[in-house]
Parts: structure tokens; sequence; C-alpha cells
């Protein structure tokens, strides 16, 4: 058996290489790059990544509106304004100027919100708390036409409608119960039930008194508005504060259950004075006696 030799350019000798069928293999230097072939099928598809900053998104949610934020369009909610009020209902619409709000010591103030202010304090509906913080308003001898109330009223035929204040004054004639201190309507469907102080009338020389007061009046229509002002009398009585302590608004068998309630009252007050030795001429068999 005999090997074959091959001799390379550079002299060196090489046995050469054969196949199992005795065939030679020889070996070229590497050709050139062949076409590129046909793409392989696509791969599945990855999840979706999140949105970048200030990306716009395709849709916003169901009723959103396209609005620009920061000058980038952004998706927001539509606006949906409060729902109307429904039903009877009256609001004080101009505190801001008729409100005079007053601190504990009686100095004037301005809240943000004057409404606001006094809702918050223990004498606002309450006609017995002869507190200096409220609503302080000018003392005049008659309607003072610049102190003008305005309300506005819905659905509030048949109601009752109640101002509350509190005034302070001295009487210059002991006994005499002469002077008057209440509001007046503009509006003659308006109809006034009462206006009367409670408290006592001082007795003895010029002091200072707290009396409470309430003007009642029922609504003979439907309006929408009314106006109010002071009216004061001090023929015999030297008025010194006159406050505004808020209103009420009720239905005829809320106001008169109310009423009922005062009245027990003032009959248990009357009572605890006749326990005290005092008398007097009132029936108190009869409690809701005129």
């Amino acid at each position: 058996m005999a090997i074959l030799y091959g001799t390379t350019s550079t002299g060196e000798t090489l046995p050469v290489l054969v196949d199992q069928f005795g065939n030679l293999l020889a070996k070229s230097p590497n050709g050139g790059e062949g076409p590129e072939g046909p793409p392989g099928p696509e791969g599945p598809q990855g999840p979706e990544g999140p949105p970048g900053p200030n990306e716009l998104l395709p849709y916003g949610d169901e009723n959103d509106v396209l609005q620009i934020n920061g000058g980038v369009p952004v998706w927001q909610p539509l606006f949906t304004p409060e729902p109307p009020i429904i039903g009877p209902h009256v609001s004080w619409t101009n505190p801001d100027t008729t409100a005079n709000c007053t601190d504990s010591n009686g100095n004037p103030i301005y809240p943000p919100d004057n409404l606001e202010y006094l809702e918050s304090l223990d004498s606002w509906l309450n006609t017995t708390s002869d507190s200096l913080a409220g609503s302080l308003q000018p003392l005049d001898n008659l309607s003072n036409q610049e102190q003008w109330f305005d309300f506005a009223f819905q659905e509030a035929f048949g109601y009752v409608f109640t101002l509350h204040w509190r005034v302070c004054y001295g009487n210059t004639q002991p006994n005499s119960p002469s002077w008057v201190t209440e509001f007046v309507c503009d509006n003659s469907d308006m109809a006034l039930i009462s206006s009367k102080p409670s408290g006592a009338i001082s007795t003895g020389p010029y002091s200072d008194r707290w009396v409470s007061g309430q003007s009642v009046y029922t609504i003979n229509r439907d309006i929408s508005s009314a106006r109010f002002s002071w009216k004061i009398n001090t023929a015999t009585s030297g008025a010194t504060k006159n406050y505004f302590r808020g209103w009420t608004f009720e239905n005829p068998g809320t106001y008169a259950l109310n009423n009922q309630l005062r009245l027990q009252e003032e009959v248990a007050e009357m009572r605890r004075a006749l326990q005290s030795g005092m008398t007097t001429n009132i029936d108190l068999s009869r409690p809701t006696q005129d």
C-alpha cells in the first residue's frame, strides 16, 4: 500500500487525504457570501409597554372630552354642573352688603363669607343670645332704605317665613311698651302674621335690656323674591344695638308645632314664676289661649 504525498508552495511535503473510496479530497479557498435567504415566519407579538410621559391615549373614558392641560391634549371627565335645587327653598341673596358682621366685642369685621361666618355662631337663630358677635344693623327711627335684606324664594307658596332679631334698648318711660322694632316688606304677597318682641320692658330708670323678637310672614302666592328692612320706633326707648339673628322657613304644620312647643315652654316659665311667689291672671289650664 502506498501513501500519496503532495508538496506545498513553500516546499513542505504533506500527505494527501482521500475518502473511503480512494477519491482525492481537496479543499478550496472560501468563496464569496451567497445571496440572503427568504425571511422566516414572524414570531408572536410581545406585551404592550406603558404609555410614555404626556402620551396622548387614543380614547378616554365614557363621556370624556379632549382638553389642553399644560400645553398637552389630555382626556378629561366632562364637567357636570350641580343639580338645580328642587322643592321649596329660600336664600339670603345679599349678605355681603347687609350682614354688617361684628366680633365678640361688637367691633366690625369683614370675613371672607359673611353668611358662613354668621351661621357658625351660637347666636345664629338664637334670639335669647346676648352675644355681640353677629349681624349688627344700623339704628334708625324709620325704615332704613339702604339696608334692604333681599331673599329669593322657590316653590314657597303657603310656607311661613320668620325673621329673627335681638335688640338691646333702654326705656326712658318705665312701663311704656309703645316702642316698635320690626321689619317692613316690599312684597304684598308676604302677609305679616306677627311681629313683636318678647322679654321684660324696663320698669326703672334708663338701663340696657335685651329683648328677642320675630317678624313672621305667611307667603300667599308663589313668589320669587322679597325685600325686608328695619323699622325702629324709639319714641319712649333708646335702642342701642339691633342684631339680625337669621331666618327660618317652615311649612305651616312645622310652624304650628314649633309655635305650640314655644307656648308650652312659656307656660312652664309662668308656672315656675308662680312657684316663686309671683302672681298672674293668665289661666294656665289653657296653654294655647290668645
